[in-house]
């Protein structure tokens, strides 16, 4: 879809000043951030006068261009619940391995407590594994 209307758009505004305007220089960014900044600077100019009447007569009509606008707003909020989702885990593995540290070193305390006090019962030390 963007690359599509980034080859049309080239060829229907080949001036420097309009290819910077509707943000078509360079390549497709492959950072997810970039491309979704470009692609909304893109479509957002392209729905503007001096660029939306010569796009509409090339079958870029305005729906056209809000919908590619839509489709990258919802892609920005996909990404963005993604990257959410990837903090949330980081946190809970953090607590996790925070929580275990705890409970190893309780558990530790604990056998030197239980092997002190029960040396005179080693069956008890048996069924503790200790």
């Amino acid at each position: 879809m963007v690359g599509e209307f980034r080859v049309n758009a080239r060829r229907l505004f080949p001036a420097a000043a309009d290819r910077t305007a509707l943000n078509l220089n360079g390549n497709i960014p492959k950072d997810a951030q970039q491309f979704i900044g470009g692609a909304q600077l893109s479509y957002t100019a392209a729905l503007k006068e001096p660029y939306a009447a010569t796009f509409a007569a090339n079958g870029y009509l305005a729906a056209y261009l809000t919908s590619a606008l839509a489709a990258v707003d919802a892609f920005k909020k996909a990404d963005e619940d993604q990257n959410a989702a990837i903090g949330a885990a980081t946190k809970s593995t953090a607590n996790r391995d925070a929580a275990f540290a705890v409970l190893d070193k309780w558990q530790k305390i604990f056998e030197r407590l239980a092997q002190t006090t029960l040396k005179s019962r080693p069956d008890l030390l048996k069924k503790l594994n200790l």
